[in-house]
């Protein structure tokens, strides 16, 4: 279920992205989209981390096998995974999908 305070975190998550982008154009590095958007972020009142470690819990153990989630939004209400890419491919979706199973294990327990 989505609360109204995480529907009002994404909105402000996706109009954070469209003024970089209407503010950048299209072409640049990841980094600087991630930077222009934590910046967009904070001036809301936002909480944002960028590259926040994503540990992996295996037989109980966490370990640090260095999954880095790009913009982690409120401390655990949303991840933020950057792409700079022309086309997306199965590989971006795989590692999409692995950091949300990783953060559903993380976080939620």
């Amino acid at each position: 279920m989505v609360t109204a305070e995480r529907e009002k975190i994404v909105k402000t998550v996706l109009d954070g992205t469209f003024e970089v982008h209407a503010h950048l154009g299209p072409g640049l590095p990841e980094s600087a989209c991630q930077t222009g958007l934590l910046y967009e972020l904070r001036e809301k009142g936002i909480h944002a981390e960028a590259k926040v470690a994503l540990p992996v819990v295996y037989k109980g153990v966490t370990i640090d096998c260095g999954y880095r989630v790009d913009i982690l939004v409120e401390k655990d209400k949303l991840m933020v995974e950057n792409k700079a890419v022309k086309n997306r491919d199965d590989l971006h979706l795989s590692q999409i999908l692995s950091y949300v199973q990783c953060g559903l294990k993380f976080f939620v327990e």
